[in-house]
Formats: C-alpha cells, structure tokens, sequence
C-alpha cells in the first residue's frame, strides 16, 4: 500500500468515527410525558350502609400523577397528599415527606365515633369530602383541590387550593413567578377584581365593601389556578371577606402570564 493509499484510508476511517459521534440535531430527544391515574380514599362507620352524609366519615377522589422526568411526579403528588392531610386535621406536613392520607382520615372516623359514644343524641354528622382534578398539563401543572368537610361547629367549610408546578422540574410556581410581567398582571388582577365585585376603577376603598385587605390595599389571593385559557384567581371564604361573603373568583386570560 503506497504512502498517498494509506493516508487516504486514515482519513475515511476518522470520517466515520466522527460520524459515528455526532448527534443527528434533526431528531428530537424524547421528554418522558406525564400523566395521571385516578385514586381514592374512602372511610365511613364500620356499621353504617348509608351514604356519607348519612354516616359520617372521609371520601377523597383525587389524581396521582405518573411519568414524566424523574422525581417531577412525586414533588407534585407531595403537595397534593399534604393538601388533604392538612385538612384531615394533620397539621403542617414535612415538605420532603408523602403525607399519610388514609391514616389521617381513619383518626377523623375514629375522633368521630368517640364524639358520637361521648354525646350520643347530637346529631351531627362529621364528613370531609375531597377532590382533586387536573386542569391543565403543558408547560404547566395545574391541580385543583378542594375540600367539603362538617366537623362540627356552626358550619361546614369549603376550602380550594391549586397546585402549580413546572412541567419539567415539578418545582412549585408562585404568584410571584407566574407571569413574566408582574407589575402588569396585578394590574389586571386588581381591575378585574373591581369589576366582578362592581367596585368603580378609581375606588380604592375595598373595606366599604366588606373586604379586609391589609391597609385596604389590593392583594392577590393565596391561590391561584392555571387553565389551557385562563387564570383563575380564588379567595377562599374568611380570607378577604367574611364567611357570610363566600369565595371570591376572578378569571383572568392566560394570555396576561405572557407563557
């Protein structure tokens, strides 16, 4: 083999290793896709056949998310399980931790079953009705959550929260981190606020109308929630207004979050 032969076969031989290295950028690399299963958790009297308002006792339906890139799934699925824990009387639970759900519910059932044996002509009935349902599923997570629940008292309560995460890390998006302009986004928040309330634009006075912001000046609500379409602002009763008032919802276009 001359001399010219044997460099032009080292040549075509470094080609093919280079080639054999490249990435083809024309093919795109596969992002795991999350989805969900549905779940339950159902406790009721041990000795009653009745519906749940008839027995007393926990029926919480909600989704568990699967898939995705790893761990996205189970940062999400924490939040969800913490949400009902809480309301099941939990307390605060550790961030790092899956709440035990189902153990929560059992010790209403039985909290409630030791009200009944200590007071047994009241008539009230304890339940916690939960639920859970996906809103959206893009770039962003949305779950809404809420929950229905008599544990005695003068009342029933109703309380909505919605988990928000990024898609691709399941870290939790606030308020704050929501729209790319956030000085324009309250803007909006507020005027439309005013509008669903029938506030005039230039009437900054929100306690003349029951409301108890913070030095009467508008804020927006702990929870907030993400459609394909729409931002949904939601007041939960006793936290701008009183429980006679109700919630307090504002939809907004998502197109405001510029994302």
């Amino acid at each position: 083999m001359t001399r010219h032969q044997r460099a032009a076969l080292a040549g075509a031989v470094l080609i093919a290793l280079v080639s054999s290295c490249t990435v083809d950028e024309s093919t795109p690399v596969e992002v795991p896709v999350l989805s969900y299963s549905d779940s339950s958790i159902v406790i009721k009297m041990s000795d009653c056949e009745g519906q749940l308002l008839e027995c007393g006792g926990v029926d919480i339906r909600f989704p568990v998310l699967v898939g995705g890139r790893t761990g996205v799934a189970d940062r999400i699925n924490r939040r969800i399980y913490a949400f009902f824990a809480e309301q099941l009387g939990s307390g605060e639970t550790d961030p790092a931790a899956v709440p035990d759900v189902r153990a929560a519910a059992q010790l209403v059932v039985s909290d409630f079953v030791s009200f009944k044996q200590d007071f047994p002509l009241s008539e009230q009935i304890w339940t916690v009705e939960g639920t859970g349902t996906i809103e959206t599923i893009d770039s962003l997570v949305c779950i809404y959550l809420s929950t229905y629940s008599y544990l005695g008292g003068a009342h029933p309560n109703l309380q909505v929260s919605y988990v928000v995460a990024d898609a691709t890390t399941g870290e939790p998006i606030s308020s704050r981190q929501l729209a790319r302009d956030s000085v324009s986004f309250q803007r909006a928040a507020e005027a439309a606020f005013k509008s669903e309330v029938g506030m005039d634009a230039n009437d900054n006075d929100y306690s003349a109308k029951g409301f108890w912001f913070n030095d009467n000046q508008f804020r927006l609500p702990e929870n907030i929630g993400i459609t394909p379409d729409s931002v949904i602002l939601h007041y939960n009763a006793y936290e701008i207004a009183p429980y006679s008032m109700g919630p307090t919802v504002i939809m907004l276009p998502r197109t405001i979050l510029g994302r």
